[in-house]
């Protein structure tokens, strides 16, 4: 009975890895895919921008027109074409896909409509930040989430000059994992070893969602990485949930922990949220 139960464990075990694989197989081409696509996009607009007829033409509806024969003629959309010259002109140093590789195609044509330059960076950098897919995007557009927040940072609390900024705390326990803290690199970057389920462990390099603390080689930066230690110190499971993975390779995530306990869902729901504690304590800004 007991080698039946061994067998069927490691026969789990051996599915869910080969699973794991080739999901992350198949992210991998989808990501390549997307970021070759947003770079010939971005390099049709520089094209189009710096093209003599284009150029030349001053005149939009001169402009209009040429587009409209470019977009005949290569079987293409007008508003397409419209796009991607727009593209080019809000990121001309380069691809913004080099920065953002998750993001879609689909999450562009939905930022490019946005006017301002600060509420575009801010849906920009939380879509990159926190994964949000472009319903997600589209949703916190449509409830003008860049007024709000600019709204709370200004707001004056009786005692205080300025509320404290407040990070939004998941409810949902989507991509959420245990793990043991190995080393903390500076106070918003931690390795963690990850429990994967079935005896399988990880270590991964983790970059705290949503916050950025100063550079280890300032004394501030000093001071967030020490407070870090501090308030770990002793913890014998963190709890993580994961968001997305940043320019460098690291999972965005957030970070909890309940001195004493380490069964997960408590954790998660009532323990200490490490990214919020680092901004309650002055040593993070919100990013």
């Amino acid at each position: 009975m007991a080698d039946q139960m061994i067998q069927e464990n490691l026969y789990r075990t051996l599915v869910q890895d080969l699973e794991s694989i080739r999901i992350t197989a198949l992210s991998h081409v989808a990501a390549e895919t997307n970021t070759i696509l947003v770079n010939s996009y971005w390099h049709m607009g520089k094209r189009l921008s710096h093209d003599r007829l284009i150029v030349e033409a001053g005149e939009k509806n001169v402009q209009r027109r040429l587009l409209g024969d470019l977009a005949r003629d290569l079987a293409l959309e007008y508003t397409f074409l419209s796009r991607v010259m727009k593209l080019y002109q809000l990121w001309p140093k380069g691809s913004p896909a080099k920065e953002a590789p998750q993001l879609t195609w689909s999450h562009y044509k939905i930022l490019l409509g946005i006017g301002n330059t600060d509420e575009r960076a801010f849906y920009f950098t939380g879509a990159v930040e926190d994964g949000w897919s472009c319903r997600e995007l589209s949703q916190r557009i449509k409830d003008d989430q860049y007024k709000r927040q600019l709204v709370t940072h200004m707001m004056p609390v009786v005692g205080e000059e300025q509320q404290r900024p407040v990070l939004a705390r998941r409810e949902e326990a989507l991509h959420v994992y245990a793990g043991v803290l190995e080393q903390i690199v500076d106070g918003d970057t931690l390795i963690v070893r990850i429990d994967l389920g079935f005896h399988v462990w990880f270590s991964e390099r983790l970059r705290l969602r949503g916050i950025d603390t100063p550079e280890l080689a300032t004394p501030a930066g000093v001071a967030a990485r020490d407070f870090v230690i501090a308030q770990l110190k002793g913890i014998e499971r963190v709890v993580i949930q994961t968001f997305t993975v940043d320019l460098y390779g690291r999972y965005v995530c957030d970070v909890f922990y309940l001195p004493g306990m380490t069964e997960t869902e408590v954790i998660f729901r009532h323990g200490q949220f490490l990214n919020q504690e680092l901004l309650d304590a002055g040593h993070a800004v919100l990013m």
